[in-house]
């Protein structure tokens, strides 16, 4: 069912409408939409993350680190620093996540030819395969969760988060 008025209330209509109650020049309005954030977070990132990593014995920053070296294009090697600001999220420690990706022959570390005391990182067969399918498994869960929305109202949603985005992703990015 798709839902287009704002006629139902979630969580966070309820507890707005007691913070207002309660504190009413609080301007606890405000927190609605971070609140939305943080929950929605909390609900989106299991089933991701069990569509992607469970069936694809992936963690998260494996993962991440799969899909950055693939967006790359080929030949699919980067240096470890350009792997780490081309994730979508941080990894928190990046060469324990290259040794277990090395270890199961995902991807590997070969010398840089340009200079050989730095390393590349790079996907192998199985790592690139093994990315296919977890793409695959991230795009069909995203379109479900998401199903609910009209294709007008995602575009909006995209365009409203992005304006958000920008507001604190460095301004390098291109």
């Amino acid at each position: 069912m798709k839902m287009t008025d704002n006629s139902r209330h979630d969580f966070v209509d309820l507890i707005v409408k007691q913070l207002v109650k309660e504190l009413p020049d609080s301007g606890a309005e405000a927190i609605e939409p971070i609140a939305r954030f943080s929950r929605l977070s909390t609900f989106l990132r299991k089933p991701v993350m069990e569509a992607v990593g469970g069936q694809n014995d992936l963690s998260e920053a494996e993962f991440n680190v799969l899909a950055a070296l693939r967006r790359s294009g080929p030949p699919y090697h980067l240096a470890p620093s350009l792997v780490s600001r081309s994730m979508l999220f941080t990894s928190g420690g990046l060469t324990p996540v290259l040794d277990r990706l090395e270890n199961r022959g995902l991807i590997e570390r070969k010398p840089d030819v340009d200079d050989r005391r730095k390393l590349k990182v790079g996907l192998t067969k199985a790592g690139l395969e093994l990315h296919t399918r977890a793409l695959k498994s991230y795009v069909e869960i995203s379109k479900k969760l998401t199903g609910v929305l009209t294709k007008d109202q995602l575009v909006q949603l995209n365009d409203l988060l992005r304006i958000l985005m920008l507001t604190f992703e460095d301004p390098a990015v291109e």
